[in-house]
């Protein structure tokens, strides 16, 4: 079995992921949970098989890289299959793979599920907007929607900085470049600083990995460009805390006051199995009002947020993690125990469920 028929079953089987590692049938994730690919002419990978299907789908430039650099993303193209976001790796001295399935097409916000006021924040005239979650939560599923809301209704130009290009965008009303590093663009900084030259209304940067892009990126949202990016944090606060841990103690103070200023929203999610077994993002949704600025701004005030996330429901349309959850229940897209499994805090949910709570964060 070649990889073009493993990524052809994947796909089929509406996997989200595939799982590569020598001595090991394939491993396919669907629903969330790991199975391994079980089909008529599966057979254990050798490690000299997945090398060569590494080494196969790799251009001459990313071999050589791989071969300096034991990690590397890429994109692939299966032809009559589908998009694949691809991790090579090195472990145990063999080779192994973890390749994300692509859909074709972008998915609407509202085909996705997500909350109205999502839509205000993705065509906001400027500032930094943060989607955050562990891997595979969906954040990158998101963050294209949200470029696709502009395309189909801004007249823009976005600029796109990604490691490796994920979903590809036909331009409507805006128009659309893509680049990826290492190919495009030498790094996320340069693409970064470069973009800024380049007449942008929206930019979007796959991931803020180090000072220098978070520095760019909170430059370009104080100067009138609204910035799209991701991080690797579990809720709002983490994702304040990680901002500004990027920079030496002594910046801190200046960097909590220009986060405070620029940024606009932080969306953070996470994937719940929903009733009819597939799975639905519940985001907690962080506006930056004015109150929440002032807790930003301050260390001390960082365990207020949210308080004042929960508060801002009604007004911003602002949730709580728990809150998400609460409306995915209510809305009966997801039952009562895995509700209760996946709250932050189920006593309070419990309570409210049995209508002697009032609210909860």
């Amino acid at each position: 079995m070649v990889l073009n028929d493993i990524c052809r079953i994947a796909v089929n089987q509406g996997a989200s992921d595939v799982h590569l590692k020598a001595g090991q049938v394939p491993m396919l994730r669907i629903k969330g949970s790991l199975v391994p690919l079980n089909q008529r002419g599966t057979a254990v990978l050798t490690p000299e098989r997945l090398t060569k299907m590494a080494w196969d789908i790799m251009t001459p430039m990313q071999r050589d890289r791989f071969m300096e650099h034991p990690d590397l993303d890429l994109s692939w193209q299966a032809t009559g299959i589908g998009r694949f976001r691809i991790n090579v790796f090195r472990q145990n001295r063999s080779v192994g793979m973890v390749l994300r399935v692509i859909p074709n097409e972008v998915q609407t916000l509202e085909e996705l599920g997500l909350p109205d006021v999502v839509r205000e924040i993705a065509t906001l005239p400027r500032g930094l907007v943060i989607v955050s979650g562990t891997t595979g939560s969906g954040k990158s599923t998101t963050l294209a929607a949200m470029v696709e809301e502009v395309n189909r209704t801004l007249p823009h130009h976005i600029v796109t900085i990604e490691d490796p290009i994920e979903f590809h965008f036909k331009d409507r009303k805006a128009l659309i470049n893509q680049r990826e590093v290492g190919i495009d663009t030498e790094s996320f900084t340069s693409g970064l600083r470069a973009a800024l030259r380049q007449d942008p209304d929206v930019i979007l940067v796959g991931e803020l990995r180090d000072l220098e892009s978070v520095r760019i990126a909170l430059d370009a949202a104080e100067t009138g460009h609204l910035v799209l990016t991701t991080l690797h944090t579990l809720d709002a606060v983490e994702t304040v805390n990680r901002i500004v841990t990027f920079f030496d103690y002594q910046q801190q103070p200046q960097v909590r006051i220009q986060l405070a200023s620029v940024l606009r929203a932080v969306l953070s999610q996470r994937l719940i199995p929903t009733l009819d077994g597939r799975r639905v993002a519940a985001v907690e949704i962080m506006r930056n009002t004015g109150t929440i600025s002032e807790c930003i701004a301050d260390p001390n005030r960082l365990k207020d947020i949210p308080e004042h996330i929960a508060r801002g429901s009604e007004v911003v349309g602002s949730q709580t993690f728990d809150q998400a959850v609460y409306g995915l229940l209510q809305s009966k897209r997801i039952n009562r125990e895995q509700a209760l499994r996946s709250v932050n805090n189920p006593d309070e949910l419990e309570l409210k469920l049995q209508g002697i709570g009032h609210g909860f964060v």
